[in-house]
């Protein structure tokens, strides 16, 4: 009795014509391009209407509840586009996809966003924006997502090959946005491989040692530029598995080890949203994600244009919003800031000094505050003494309860990147010669070492 179309055509004049059996009328709007072919005879036998009257209320339903219809789709066909200011939701009502425009500019994206557009967790042409809003997504012919300008030229696509025509995409309730084979129902595409700065639920960040393929977070620009930035998030497997936050291609931030149950080092331990993180790892792929089986709550991890990783949430039974923690506000959380055997106290000042029983590298570059080249032993371990045929003399080497810093695992090279007086540290014990454990050989802190 009612059936909806959608042309693919925008050149659409507004017209209202009717058929020459005058039993249906087919209304055009040039704004949203939609028909609404309305069968009279067959409405009017089961609710009494004469045709004016029918016509009249059918304008009124029409203008008042398009955007609530349009807003209510989920999923995309070659048959629907989506022009600004159209959206999909996802089922749950809390993503949205749609056109957005980033602040202070003119400049245009389709993206996707949590709740409201002030958070944006996805952005598809974020290193090509359309410069007005005649944008549009659409499927193309070959079953692709596409988001074409006013000219109609590609400036975004899903670029999948040996696809199926009839394909369709939807908007997952977890905001992944998929593009599922018409024939097949295999996913062929999603959004989740394909992240920008942020982690949703269920989202895998994960680096195959074997190719180095990445599935990473890459930063905003600006807070009003969604262009790639310059810093990364990525899962590292060195001889643990470690996040890293990359500038420009090196080090910048680094979490502290999985320790096969949690990832030290990160302040989300005094998060009253917790965390949900596993890690695993399969055939030479290590991956990172986070699940919470609690429906009420809601979270994301984001990488900000400064380098900064921040845990948000969202409690919709108590309706808050919330900041868990967040990475990189100090000095210490730059990655190596007192070099080797270095150790950083931000209450402190000068905030680097070096570990017991090590002196700076070079005195001089020290005492103008570059700790960069870090610290050194005193006293040479005992291995290391015999490997140079000097004479022991004294007590064996010993372990020195140092405090709760990094990591309570086993190192055998340089120790980098250690803080002290972190809310999310584990004890860590450190190997020192003889000499440099002075009293501590019977107290509580120091532990023999056995070769």
């Amino acid at each position: 009795m009612l059936s909806l179309l959608r042309p693919n055509d925008y050149e659409y004049s507004k017209l209202l014509e009717q058929e020459k059996n005058r039993e249906t009328v087919v209304l055009y709007n040039i704004q949203k391009p939609i028909i609404l072919c309305l069968h009279l005879p067959i409405i009017n036998m089961y609710i009494g209407f004469s045709k004016n009257a029918f016509l009249s209320l059918t304008f009124l339903i029409y203008l008042f509840s398009f955007s609530a219809l349009v807003c209510a789709l989920h999923t995309i066909t070659p048959s629907l586009l989506i022009q600004e200011p159209e959206t999909i939701s996802s089922n749950n009502s809390i993503f949205t996809l749609g056109f957005f425009r980033s602040e202070n500019s003119t400049n245009r994206y389709f993206g996707i966003w949590l709740m409201t557009e002030s958070t944006i967790v996805w952005v598809a042409n974020r290193n090509n924006p359309l410069t007005d809003s005649s944008g549009v997504l659409t499927i193309s012919e070959n079953g692709n997502l596409l988001v074409l300008n006013g000219q109609k030229k590609v400036v975004w696509s899903t670029n999948v090959s040996h696809i199926t025509a009839n394909s369709s995409a939807q908007l997952l309730d977890s905001g992944n946005l998929v593009l599922v084979d018409g024939i097949t129902g295999a996913m062929i595409w999603e959004s989740f491989q394909h992240p920008c700065d942020t982690l949703l639920h269920d989202m895998k960040l994960s680096t195959n040692q074997r190719t180095g393929e990445k599935v990473q977070l890459t930063s905003w620009r600006s807070t009003s530029e969604p262009s790639s930035g310059e810093f990364s998030c990525s899962l590292e497997h060195l001889n643990f598995a470690q996040v890293f936050v990359w500038k420009d291609n090196r080090p910048y931030w680094r979490s502290g080890p999985w320790n096969g149950s949690d990832i030290l080092g990160v302040p989300w331990r005094s998060s009253t949203l917790g965390n949900g993180l596993q890690v695993k790892e399969e055939e030479g792929t290590v991956e990172v994600s986070f699940h919470f089986t609690d429906k009420s709550l809601l979270m994301i991890y984001t990488i900000d244009s400064q380098g900064r990783l921040e845990q948000r949430g969202w409690n919709f039974q108590k309706n808050i919003r919330e900041v868990g923690w967040v990475t990189g506000d100090f000095e210490c959380d730059v990655y190596g800031k007192c070099g080797p055997f270095g150790i950083c106290n931000k209450q402190s000042s000068p905030i680097c000094s070096c570990l017991r029983g090590f002196e700076p590298n070079n005195k001089e570059e020290w005492a103008r505050q570059n700790w960069t080249g870090g610290c050194v032993r005193r006293e040479a371990l005992q291995c290391e003494r015999d490997n140079n045929n000097v004479s022991q003399g004294g007590q064996a080497d010993g372990f020195l309860k140092v405090g709760k810093c990094l990591g309570c695992m086993f190192w055998n090279g340089d120790l980098v990147d250690l803080m002290s007086n972190s809310p999310a540290g584990v004890d860590l014990y450190l190997r020192l010669g003889s000499s440099e454990l002075g009293t501590f050989f019977n107290s509580r802190n120091f532990i023999n070492a056995l070769d």
